[in-house]
């Protein structure tokens, strides 16, 4: 089967809520897309990609775990669920994922670590996650460079903080990402502390001594708005911007230990 439609295939599986991001019906794509991208992204670096043991740090729904366990990996996703939960989906998150033979490991990373073994995994993705943490995350970055077998895959995805978007939007007042509501009249705020660019990337390259460091961008946030004008511009300025990473909405990084 396709990549795309074995992963459209696996989203479909998944209860539509009437809010939340992702788990709505008409975010389907958009996370689809992501992901076909992000599994695209992991394999050309795997050596024996159907051999692999790989894990999901922050993997939520787990759709890309679900995409490593159907391609033959040994997947697992490390996510403490909260979301999952608050949002009602729990019960069958679970029971997907158990069925496409995934295993899942529920812990507070931060709290707890990252309860991975050293050097046994081949790949650790860590995927729109580092940009929530109200905390540093190097201790959990040492973790996850630790837990990967020699010439192991470290993927981590972010927002970037400075695309092209926030430099023409910011100077005339616009480019909040969070409503104020969301961050002052809840009790926790689970959005985004602090957004990554290119140089936080390669800076956190260098600490964690990874190799073969590549740094792509794209711009998925632009295909999931809710304005048909918008997600056309998007997509035809997407393969321009992607020579300039800097200046996508969506930044990726992978290197090896």
């Amino acid at each position: 089967m396709e990549l795309r439609a074995l992963l459209t295939d696996a989203a479909d599986a998944f209860p539509a809520t009437s809010s939340g991001g992702y788990f709505t019906l008409a975010n389907r794509k958009n996370w689809v897309d992501r992901t076909t991208h992000d599994l695209r992204l992991l394999t050309a670096r795997l050596e024996r990609p159907t051999e692999a043991a790989v894990a999901d740090v922050g993997g939520g729904l787990g759709l890309l775990a679900i995409g490593c366990a159907r391609l033959g990996m040994r997947a697992t996703v490390i996510d403490d669920l909260a979301l999952i939960e608050q949002a009602g989906l729990l019960p069958a998150t679970l029971e997907i994922l158990g069925r496409e033979g995934v295993e899942v490991q529920r812990r507070d990373v931060l709290a707890n670590g990252l309860g991975l073994d050293a050097e046994s995994v081949d790949a650790v993705m860590f995927m729109h996650v580092i940009e929530h943490l109200p905390i540093s995350p190097k201790t959990l970055l040492h973790e996850m460079r630790d837990a990967l077998r020699p010439g192991g895959v470290l993927m981590i995805a972010a927002p970037n903080c400075v695309n092209l978007r926030k430099r023409i939007t910011v100077p005339v007042g616009r480019g909040a990402w969070s409503r104020m509501e969301d961050w002052y009249e809840t009790p926790s705020f689970g959005g985004h502390v602090r957004e990554p660019d290119l140089s936080d990337l390669e800076y956190i390259a260098r600490d964690l001594q990874l190799r073969d460091v590549e740094i792509h961008g794209r711009n998925f946030l632009g295909f999931a708005s809710p304005s048909p004008r918008r997600r056309l511009f998007s997509r035809i300025i997407d393969p321009v911007l992607r020579k300039r990473p800097s200046l996508c909405s969506d930044l990726y990084m992978v290197g090896s230990r």
